[in-house]
């Protein structure tokens, strides 16, 4: 029979383990989720590039419209809420201008969707939770 001390220790190790799967799970999903979000970043970087290149050259063409349907398109596969900013440049009716102008607030709200999925410890995680954070 196993005593008492050999049935804690092996409860213990049970349950580190468990910790480790779920923390190496956990990781994984928030990577995921983060380069999602980082895809938006790029597409409305470059939706603002072209938005300035052509504010310069007095016109909208191609590369801007490519550029609005990318951002709008990553936009819907990122499907994260919180985009709200970004979302307000991807609309047909904005000028360059306005596209630009909004570029600042989309970058704020971007990196607040990027440190949301930061990697985190598994317990400040769950300990936000139960705490509701």
């Amino acid at each position: 029979m196993l005593s008492i001390a050999q049935t804690v220790g092996i409860i213990v190790a049970a349950l580190a383990s468990a910790y480790a799967v779920a923390a190496t799970e956990f990781g994984r999903r928030l990577d995921a989720r983060r380069a999602r979000v980082e895809r938006v970043l790029e597409a409305m970087l470059q939706l603002a590039e072209a938005a300035l290149r052509m504010q310069e050259i007095a016109g909208e063409g191609v590369p801007y419209e490519i550029a609005r349907r990318r951002l709008d398109a990553e936009l819907k596969v990122v499907g994260v809420k919180g985009f709200e900013s970004t979302e307000l440049m991807t609309r047909p009716t904005f000028t360059a201008k306005e596209v630009a102008d909004q570029s600042g607030a989309a970058i704020l709200e971007i990196g607040e969707r990027l440190d949301e999925v930061a990697p985190r410890p598994l317990l400040d995680v769950l300990w936000d939770r139960l705490t509701g954070k």
